[in-house]
């Protein structure tokens, strides 16, 4: 991806401006800087994760008044992936935007073991070790200074040597780091940042003027390019010495000075110095700042809310001005300027305004390379009756239609366009005319297949497109599905994009999974978390993402088969410590972070990046082959029943191999799952423990027998009585066969058990019995049993636990003998031989198991 500057004299200003150190930046270290401490802790070779050094070396920060980045933030990042910023600016500018580091402090401390030795008849292990640490300026990749110190210690044991010695090496090296950014940023105190503006000089003399005033001048440290206004050029300066800077500029002669404040100094040629006076001293409102953040085509629906830089007013007067008309335009990439009436600016203050605008996508989506334009800032006000303008022009960066910054990762979002006629198109054609034969699997994950396939078989080619850094910003270069399908050639995001795209257009949810360098995708089953297993019996398969099933899939593995793609997407979530469960929630915004990774969900993302109409951009020419679709979505169907039957097969042989209680307990309910009640039984029926008598009461229950049921349910409750779960099973027992008030007492029972009802509620799954438990069928078999729904047992429960809460406060304890023997009965002489069959099937996921 190249970077086209803009074309004229702000090109050769731009360019030309060359700075030792960068004014915002230069500045900004005036204060105390972001520091980021990477010290890797090395123990005989061995890489121990221990923080001893670096923990030692931000506290000493901290104290010193620095701002010490958060070492969760990089917690994966190793020393020697940080080497490479020494001497490197582009890198190290890299890991500035990444983390926001001013400044890197990284190192190696090496503990080397030194034998045994002995004292007093008492052995000690020796280690000895030595740190070496660097700091790095991120902004240049300047080497500031390097500090190192070894040490040996003892002790009787070998993790205590270590222990005692990084320490040791903590408190020799820690003040010392820090004196030494100290005593740099004591260096940069001296300079002071002006702006220098020069009035009745045309474009041209600008470079001019510079050059001579950076050789004239040596107390100009830095000079920097700031804006072209009508007549006037403004410079950002670092100047040292302020009495010699005024002297050298008197002896330079060339230029007069019109107006010197502590913060602006007006300059301007002898033959103009009569009107750059009156300019500056007619001046009531004055544009003192115009500040533009680059402009990403993609996200211009996000700019017409959200404001994309700001402008600030000062009001050099005495009096108040009222009515201030602002006004922003982009030529050739706005219809019209974006207008803001400012009603009161007080006297000798200024005003902060946040600039809005309003893009044209039309043009911005013509951009196929970077480019800088100019953003225009007037302000328009009436003194005594005369009408006042101000005007500022400032360069402004605009990326091409398909740049993207990884520093606002969710604006990805913005790329996935599922009602393009394109996309809708692509996927409907798929799904319409590949005909399959088998319909046993889930018709999300069928088809998902049939929409993977078609992207697999349509012929794009992987193109890596690493990450640049430009204008401060990490650069990534993205396709829309459109242009994917179009060009035929993308990486990683340009097939994730695709993928979610065509998925979202049929009514398949997706997310994206982010790491530090690398993007996949997942989709929804449309699986409720209870029946997980008809995806795969391995947790590790999949992740529950608000209660359902998702499959990741690695989509740089686009050519290769679905199973392949879904099993590496996997094996990389959980790699990274991905968790196997996932809720959203509504305060964490767009991103969730799981492990060292982040799933940005799509539907939240739209909220803040729409999708953008790309119906301008070229159609692809291509169709894909539904012959080639089907044959290779039939090859993935019976992979996908093959690893499906050994994954099932590997546990029962490994459970059954183990043989004991657990196992076979946890082998009978994978043959509860698949109906066979009798086998399951047969496992586990030699044992008599509370995890049987439970497993037991669950098949009974199952196989509509509520007595024996709840006689297995009491004996394992008679050998541990303080286990919740079982009676929440009795309840669902009670409550299923019509009896409420009974089903009320044992839930409340099973509440007691927990500190609280949220953690009763966790272990015991209530959340997902309120969530699952649908309607019953409607034609019932025995019109003698009552209606019952979801709504009628989310209230039965909720007053169990206020119940329960309320009981557990007045010091009432449940004597589980009590309840059983009201409902000991009931199903022997109250007339009841079973629930309603039609709800069985639905209880399944819904009972506890004891392990």
């Amino acid at each position: 991806m190249k970077y086209f500057p803009f074309i004229g004299v702000f090109l050769i200003l731009f360019i030309s401006s060359t700075f030792s150190q960068d004014v915002e930046k230069a500045t900004k270290r005036m204060t105390q800087p972001e520091v980021m401490v990477v010290i890797d802790e090395i123990v005989d070779g061995n890489f121990t994760g221990t923080r001893t050094i670096a923990s030692s070396i931000e506290n000493e920060l901290l104290k010193e008044g620095f701002k010490v980045i958060d070492y969760t933030v990089f917690e994966m990042i190793r020393a020697r992936e940080l080497e490479q910023a020494e001497g490197n600016p582009e890198k190290a500018k890299e890991y500035e935007n990444r983390f926001g580091a001013e400044i890197i402090i990284l190192g190696y401390a090496n503990a080397e073991y030194g034998g045994e030795s002995e004292f007093y008849d008492v052995k000690q292990h020796k280690y000895t070790g030595q740190v070496d640490i660097k700091i790095i300026y991120t902004d240049t990749g300047e080497l500031l200074g390097s500090v190192t110190a070894s040490d040996r210690k003892f002790a009787q044991d070998k993790k205590g040597a270590v222990n005692s010695l990084f320490r040791s090496l903590a408190n020799k090296v820690s003040k010392n780091v820090v004196s030494r950014i100290k005593e740099r940023l004591k260096e940069e105190e001296q300079v002071k940042k002006i702006e220098i503006a020069v009035y009745g000089i045309s474009p041209d003399r600008a470079i001019q003027i510079e050059s001579e005033l950076q050789q004239s001048i040596p107390s100009i440290k830095a000079l920097k390019y700031k804006f072209f206004d009508t007549n006037v050029l403004v410079f950002d300066a670092l100047i040292a010495g302020e009495e010699q800077f005024r002297k050298e500029l008197v002896s330079y002669g060339k230029l007069k000075i019109v107006k010197l404040t502590s913060k602006r100094l007006t300059l301007s040629p002898p033959e103009k110095e009569t009107e750059a006076k009156t300019t500056v001293g007619e001046a009531f409102l004055d544009i003192t700042d115009f500040s533009v953040l680059p402009i990403f085509p993609s996200q211009y629906n996000f700019y017409a809310y959200n404001p994309i830089g700001q402008i600030t007013i000062e009001n050099s007067s005495k009096s108040e001005i009222r009515n201030v008309k602002v006004s922003v335009l982009i030529p050739d990439f706005m219809k019209m300027p974006s207008e803001i009436v400012v009603q009161t600016i007080k006297p000798n203050s200024k005003q902060q305004i946040p600039v809005p605008i309003t893009l044209d996508i039309s043009s911005l989506l013509k951009l196929s390379e970077n480019l800088i334009s100019q953003a225009q800032a007037k302000i328009t006000y009436t003194v005594a009756g005369k009408v006042q303008e101000r005007s500022l022009s400032k360069p402004v960066a605009i990326y091409n239609r398909n740049a993207i910054s990884w520093r606002v990762p969710e604006s990805i979002c913005s790329f996935v366009t599922p009602s393009d006629e394109i996309v809708k198109e692509f996927a409907r054609l798929v799904l319409g005319s590949v005909n399959l034969k088998d319909t046993e699997l889930p018709r999300n994950i069928l088809n998902a297949m049939v929409i993977y396939n078609a992207v697999r078989t349509y012929g794009i080619k992987y193109v890596s497109d690493p990450w640049k850094v430009s204008s401060n910003e990490i650069l990534d270069n993205v396709y829309f599905p459109r242009e994917l399908l179009y060009y035929r050639t993308g990486d990683c995001d340009d097939h994730a994009i695709l993928l979610a795209s065509l998925l979202e257009s049929v009514g398949i949810r997706s997310a994206f999974i982010l790491t530090s360098d690398h993007i996949f995708m997942m989709f929804d089953t449309g699986i409720p978390h209870k029946n997980a297993h008809l995806v795969s019996f391995n947790p590790y398969d999949y992740i529950i993402y608000d209660g359902n099933v998702w499959i990741p899939i690695e989509t740089t593995l686009i050519t290769e088969p679905f199973a392949t793609a879904w099993k590496t997407g996997a094996e990389q979530y959980y790699k990274l410590g991905g968790v196997t469960k996932l809720t959203s929630d509504p305060k964490a915004g767009i991103s969730l972070k799981s492990g060292n990774i982040y799933i940005i969900d799509i539907h939240k993302g739209w909220k803040n990046y729409p999708p953008v109409n790309v119906e301008a951009l070229a159609k692809p020419q291509t169709k894909p082959d539904i012959t080639l679709i089907s044959s290779t979505t039939q090859n993935d169907i019976a992979q996908f029943k093959e690893i499906y039957k050994q994954t099932l097969n590997d546990i029962v042989k490994s459970l059954a191999s183990k043989g004991d209680e657990v196992s076979m307990n946890k082998l009978a309910r994978i043959f509860i799952l698949f109906d066979k009640y009798d086998d399951a039984e047969k496992f586990i029926s030699k044992f008599s423990g509370s995890i049987t008598y439970n497993s037991l009461g669950n098949i009974y229950f199952l196989k509509n027998e509520p007595q024996k049921a709840l006689d297995f349910y009491k004996k394992s409750t008679d050998i541990d009585p303080n286990d919740g779960g079982v009676y929440l099973n009795i309840g669902l027992l009670f409550y299923l066969n019509d009896d409420p008030e009974t089903a009320k007492q044992f839930f409340e029972l099973a509440i007691s058990k927990f500190e609280s009802p949220q953690k009763a509620y966790e272990t015991l799954g209530i959340e997902d019995i309120l969530r699952e438990l649908g309607e019953v069928a409607g034609e019932k078999k025995d019109v003698s049993k009552k209606q019952v729904s979801k709504e009628e047992l989310k209230k039965l429960i909720e007053e169990a636990s206020r119940t329960s809460i309320q009981q557990t406060k007045k010091g009432k304890e449940y004597k589980k003998e009590e309840i059983f023997e009201k409902g000991q009965n009931v199903f022997v002489f109250g007339g009841r031989r079973g629930a309603d069959p039609t709800q069985l099937q639905t209880v399944k996921s819904l009972l506890y198991w004891k392990f």
